[in-house]
């Protein structure tokens, strides 16, 4: 590549591989981030705090 930043503007298909990967990777980033909320609120239901 000469170009810095490859826009896609002749082939499209790097700008879609991209997209795809960071979908990909947001999806799984999202179902993470749930596993750790739902585990923290049953932790924090078996433990109530001191209020």
């Amino acid at each position: 590549m000469t170009s810095g930043t490859e826009t896609g503007g002749v082939t499209g298909t790097q700008d879609k591989g991209l997209f795809r990967k960071a979908q990909a990777d947001s999806r799984k980033g999202a179902e993470m981030g749930k596993a750790l909320l739902a585990s923290d609120w049953a932790a924090a239901e078996r433990q109530p705090s001191g209020s």
